[in-house]
């Protein structure tokens, strides 16, 4: 057996680990809160546009996680390894980080206190407790040391830290650092005038080459009815813009509604009939993929019915009228706690009053 006397201490002196525990919690937690203050409730002054994509990209949450990181260093006590844990950990560090690159989930409660539990537990230090002065230690004949880990295992070990220590190190230069610096370029873009605003959203595209934002958002400046007035090379010009967009993610429905504008834009503007049937076709691939949304069939029967009129298609303006159907049919139907998007009976009387007015030209000829 091992004897070993009672630990004492004194609890009017704080000692220097519960000091230091003491410090860094309140520098955390006061870091923590004058930033979200100052983000959120613009207490401490008008915050910039780059303060902003700090904290969507949730740098604050680092400091918070640096904060609880440090607390458990300088509270562990022991050696400085404990064979080979630390790896996961760092490679769970990293996951959350490229994750952030494209999500920002780190502006979430949730997601920070699961990172700060694994950076905590990658810095603490595992072992025997330390020994206080007062302590003493007596063992038996049979008691044995324990030997000191294998020279090939502390090997192993330093290597596994080494290639996370390079993988963080590659996230920060290829994922996080390029997406840095593309958010900062798009808050710049979105303080300006346009076209001068055109140069920022394109630099913060080609930043980052896999968000769409840029390309979009630049599409929908472009579009605003305070813009200047658009000539066709330049919807063109956006057009391209939007394509690029698509290619980047094609899943993301937005994307289709603004080429149907443009599109229509430029055929209102050129003439050519090839855009009608483009600005379609950008509406019908809005519509398949979503198809149980009443505004997506909404709005391919608005265009349906603005192209009838434009080019007198009978076919045009039947179907413009079974659009405008089975938008009010969906928007009936809505399930559940969607049912609080359901149009107004001012609204639904309005879209039913378009499509009665879309009459097909043999009935007007008739008529």
């Amino acid at each position: 057996t091992r004897n070993q006397e009672p630990r004492t201490s004194s609890r009017g002196t704080p000692t220097p680990h519960r000091t230091a525990l003491t410090r860094w919690l309140i520098a955390a937690v006061g870091g923590f809160v004058l930033l979200r203050l100052w983000l959120l409730g613009d207490m401490l002054g008008t915050p910039s546009g780059v303060a902003f994509v700090v904290f969507d990209l949730g740098l604050y949450g680092l400091i918070w996680a640096a904060g609880f990181t440090a607390i458990a260093f300088l509270t562990s006590t022991g050696a400085a390894d404990a064979g080979g844990f630390r790896l996961p950990l760092l490679c769970g560090l990293a996951a959350f980080l490229l994750h952030n690159t494209i999500d920002f989930s780190l502006l979430v409660p949730a997601t920070l206190t699961v990172l700060s539990a694994l950076a905590a537990l990658a810095v603490a230090r595992t072992g025997e407790p330390e020994r206080r002065p007062g302590d003493k230690e007596t063992r038996s004949q049979g008691d044995e040391v324990e030997p000191a880990p294998p020279c090939g295992e502390r090997a192993a070990g330093l290597a596994a830290m080494m290639i996370a220590l390079l993988g963080l190190g590659g996230t920060w230069v290829l994922a996080y650092r390029p997406v840095t610096l593309a958010c900062a370029a798009l808050a710049e873009a979105r303080e300006q005038a346009m076209p001068e605003a055109g140069d920022r959203y394109l630099e913060a595209a080609a930043l980052d080459p896999l968000d769409p934002t840029p390309l979009l958002e630049l599409a929908e400046r472009f579009l605003d009815p305070a813009s200047s007035p658009p000539r066709p090379e330049h919807v063109s010009v956006v057009l391209a813009r939007v394509h690029e967009a698509i290619d980047r993610d094609p899943r993301q429905i937005g994307s289709y509604r603004l080429l149907g504008r443009l599109y229509e834009l430029r055929y209102r503007l050129s003439g050519s009939e090839s855009d009608v049937w483009a600005a379609l076709g950008a509406l019908r691939r809005a519509v398949e993929m979503y198809p149980q949304s009443p505004d997506e069939h909404l709005n391919l029967a608005g265009l349906l019915a603005r192209s009838a009129a434009a080019t007198n298609s009978p076919e045009w303006a039947q179907e413009a009228r079974d659009e405008y159907a089975t938008a009010l049919a969906l928007d009936a139907a809505r399930p559940g706690l969607d049912e609080v998007r359901k149009w107004s009976p001012a609204r639904r009387a309005e879209i039913e009053k378009a499509r009665d007015a879309v009459i097909p030209p043999a009935s007007q000829s008739a008529e």
